[in-house]
């Protein structure tokens, strides 16, 4: 499996709010994949991770499912997504989110 994970939202732009205690993960698959096979690599990954770091997993759905764990006193949020390059091969909402983390990271 050739996936790579990216710390994404307020934690990876530095814009959290104190008190605030949440962190995005999203896992990066390619193009090429298949959308049932995102959906279950990625809830198998989500859960392998909360697994290793004793927390206890959640499953949610979006435009596709997700994993939330509480994890050392924090929600962590395993979103499987596709890895794009530019918002035309966005085949996902979250898709996006990559992108606009690199964006506000780059210009702010």
């Amino acid at each position: 499996m050739n996936v790579e994970s990216k710390l994404v939202g307020s934690i990876a732009k530095g814009t959290w709010l104190s008190g605030s205690s949440d962190i995005d993960i999203f896992i990066n698959f390619s193009l090429e994949e298949d959308e049932d096979y995102l959906k279950e690599k990625g809830l198998y990954l989500g859960y392998k991770c909360s697994e290793h770091l004793n927390g206890i997993a959640e499953e949610h759905y979006a435009s596709h499912p997700y994993l939330t764990s509480h994890i050392n006193g924090y929600y962590v949020d395993f979103v499987p997504c596709y890895k794009i390059k530019t918002a035309k091969e966005l085949k996902s909402a979250v898709d996006r989110t990559i992108l606009h983390t690199n964006y506000i990271k780059k210009n702010i």
